[in-house]
């Protein structure tokens, strides 16, 4: 009985954090069909936390329409920088000047202490600021990281000119009339789209 007390001792907060975040990552996530129909193609089996999905087009190109059609579900933080939003499923934080936008980066962590059960993190938007981008830079690295300890599935809006962060799917956005295209781009060749579907 000893022995397994001094294993049980042994063990560190952050490992067993570590241990259960890989458990949580295997966790299946809802999607819309539309997205889990182009997911098969690249022949993953759905979204899983721990997975980030950038989505990439010009400026109107339906980005945050389809982010809002991805983000149906209670456990949400929804991140908007460059308009007002409502959101009805979760949490919103609308930074409007750069100091916010630092506060926000500097509490996450403690949010996501009181807020464990967040399966959705969204970041739409460009900040009006000339400094901007290197600030929501740093607001998507800290989301990067503080996904090590608590599993979520990130989406963030894009535009083509950005720099490119990490993430497991990108999908471009653009319109053909009122449609919204939207081409999956394979996570390992990160050049060839594989998958071309339109949305009304």
């Amino acid at each position: 009985m000893s022995r397994l007390r001094d294993k049980v001792a042994a063990l560190q907060h952050a490992s067993a954090l570590e241990v259960w975040t890989q458990i949580q990552k295997k966790e299946k996530v809802g999607a819309p069909r539309w997205l889990d129909k182009a997911l098969r193609q690249v022949e993953r089996d759905g979204l899983h936390l721990g997975d980030t999905i950038a989505l990439s087009g010009k400026s109107g190109s339906g980005k945050s329409y389809l982010l809002e059609s991805m983000i149906q579900q209670q456990a949400c933080l929804w991140i908007q920088l460059d308009r007002p939003f409502q959101h009805q499923y979760g949490h919103v934080f609308a930074p409007k000047t750069r100091g916010d936008l630092l506060a926000l980066e500097i509490g996450l962590a403690s949010w996501f202490d009181q807020h464990p059960q967040t399966r959705w993190v969204a970041v739409d938007g460009q900040p009006a600021e000339e400094d901007a981008l290197t600030l929501k830079g740093r607001l998507m690295d800290q989301l990067l990281t503080l996904q090590q300890h608590w599993p979520f599935v990130l989406v963030y809006t894009t535009l083509p000119t950005s720099p490119r962060l990490p993430f497991t799917y990108r999908v471009d956005c653009t319109r053909q009339n009122t449609a919204v295209v939207v081409c999956l781009v394979s996570p390992s060749s990160r050049a060839t789209r594989s998958s071309l579907l339109a949305i009304d």
